[in-house]
């Protein structure tokens, strides 16, 4: 999306604040233009979220788990609060293994291509809900085959923290296709 088009996206969202400040409307009319504020204002704020760098998104899902934990004595918040740590600390763990120098052999590419596409899924989203994640098995087999034939290099680049925090997520996950784990 283009510059120009965010910006009238906002100028939409500032006129539908205008009216829902300044009419008297029927109920009906009012709920209406609130639902479609709503729906301006979730598009609006994707559009930012996509145009963020990485580690300004990170920042962000720091800044929404610190609020979060301030408020996660409510009922049902618990599970959310797991879920939104595991997310935070998964991403930090891979940035880390990203950062280094992997070696060359093709297990380590397939690992590489792994974290990049998890991190790529956890970027995607805003909302930590709507997020999508690495098929657990297809993470299973690889980090598995890794630490069979490399355990020395799997733990010294950290890749057993990243298959750890990983794992944690996937069991905090309250849209996980495998229940069973």
């Amino acid at each position: 999306m283009s510059q120009q088009e965010e910006l009238s996206l906002a100028s939409i969202l500032n006129e539908y604040d205008n009216m829902l400040n300044n009419t008297s409307k029927s109920v009906g009319i009012e709920l209406q233009i609130k639902q479609e504020s709503s729906l301006v204002k979730r598009v609006y704020e994707e559009i930012q979220w996509r145009g963020l760098p990485d580690e300004s998104k990170q920042e962000k899902r720091r800044a929404a788990l610190s609020i979060l934990e301030k408020w996660s004595f409510e009922d049902g918040k618990q599970d959310s609060l797991v879920y939104e740590r595991s997310i935070v600390s998964l991403y930090d763990s891979i940035e880390k293994v990203l950062s280094q120098q992997l070696p060359t052999a093709t297990l380590f590419l397939r690992i590489k291509a792994i974290l990049l596409i998890e991190r790529i899924f956890i970027n995607e989203k805003r909302d930590l809900n709507s997020i999508r994640h690495m098929d657990y098995y297809i993470w299973e087999n690889v980090f598995k085959e890794a630490q069979c034939e490399h355990n020395n290099i799997f733990e010294e680049i950290g890749l057993d923290a990243v298959n750890k925090h990983f794992t944690a997520m996937y069991r905090a996950w309250p849209k996980r296709p495998y229940k069973d784990l």
